[in-house]
């Protein structure tokens, strides 16, 4: 399912002009084709909530694509830094709407629900990126 995967993603990429060396590994070429779908988003991008799960003591998220691929995320996910509006990472949620926000704009009562912050950014199958995020609880 792997190599179906990255095949996928190297495919969408191609398809909006992206071109790559055939000496390169399937990986290498991939890896390329990602960061290039990443920087350019060509086929948009779309926010997708994940819950926080847990496992005996370990904690994580776990993101699975339109092909069934899994990304699960786990550890030190995410760092709580002082991000601006630039950055992307902090966003309020205003009905199917984000809008970027300063960390400073978060605030600290019962409206924090309504701010989340984005903790990674996946390229999907389909070419979309996927803005993985959770709530302020």
């Amino acid at each position: 399912m792997k190599a179906k995967h990255l095949l996928a993603i190297i495919n969408a990429a191609v398809q909006d002009g992206f071109e790559f060396d055939t000496t390169d590994s399937m990986e290498e070429v991939w890896q390329q084709a990602e960061d290039y779908l990443l920087e350019n988003e060509p086929y948009g991008h779309l926010f997708v909530q994940c819950d926080l799960s847990g496992h005996g003591m370990s904690q994580g998220y776990t993101f699975v694509d339109v092909d069934g691929y899994a990304i699960t995320s786990s550890g030190e996910i995410f760092d709580f830094g002082h991000a601006n509006k630039d950055d992307e990472v902090y966003f309020l949620m205003k009905g199917n709407d984000f809008e970027p926000v300063n960390w400073f704009e978060i605030p600290d009562d019962e409206n924090r629900k309504d701010f989340i912050f984005v903790y990674d950014k996946v390229v999907c199958a389909d070419g979309k990126i996927a803005y993985l995020y959770d709530n302020f609880a």
